[in-house]
């Protein structure tokens, strides 16, 4: 099978199955306290997250997680404080950090840190 064609169906199952799940939340079939607003944000996040993972772009993958447990929180009531909320960025910051240094793609590193020419 084609990989776009096979990409497309995956985004398109994707986003129907998020679809689902925020009409069942309207609807109460299914116990979501997050309005329909929010959840719409958070599986748009989550399919940006997916999506970073993909290409490996860890920054894109830690930080929606992090806004969507923001997201969560003040639909919720897990009831983060400030420093909560401080410590999920900073901790996505650090892991994003990290994931980008251990797991970078082949000939990305080049662009930040150019090899000097040899003499």
């Amino acid at each position: 099978m084609d990989k776009k064609l096979t990409f497309r169906i995956a985004w398109g199952v994707f986003f129907l199955l998020g679809a689902i799940l925020i009409l069942l939340a309207a609807l109460d079939v299914i116990p979501i306290t997050l309005n329909p607003f929010a959840l719409m944000a958070v599986v748009l996040l989550a399919a940006f997250a997916a999506y970073s993972a993909y290409k490996l772009f860890w920054f894109g993958v830690f930080f929606p997680i992090a806004i969507s447990l923001s997201i969560i929180d003040a639909g919720t009531e897990l009831s983060m404080n400030t420093t909560a909320h401080v410590a999920v960025y900073i901790t996505a910051l650090l892991l994003a950090i990290a994931f980008t240094v251990i797991f970078h793609k082949k000939g990305t590193w080049e662009v930040w840190h150019k090899p000097t020419p040899k003499k």
